[in-house]
């Protein structure tokens, strides 16, 4: 499941916007802890658009 989305962040025009080829790659080869990855996006996500954390 966070593979999907993560790809998704990736190449989306909304996202990092990789290439799928390349993204795919990175998704397939790194060694992550997906769900810190995930949550640490978030927070920044929050903090940049001043967000409550309802």
């Amino acid at each position: 499941m966070f593979l999907k989305k993560d790809f998704s962040q990736l190449t989306s025009s909304y996202g990092e916007t990789f290439k799928k080829k390349p993204a795919l790659y990175a998704v397939n080869h790194i060694d992550v802890d997906w769900t810190k990855n995930d949550l640490a996006k978030a927070e920044d996500y929050q903090d940049q658009q001043s967000m409550s954390p309802a």
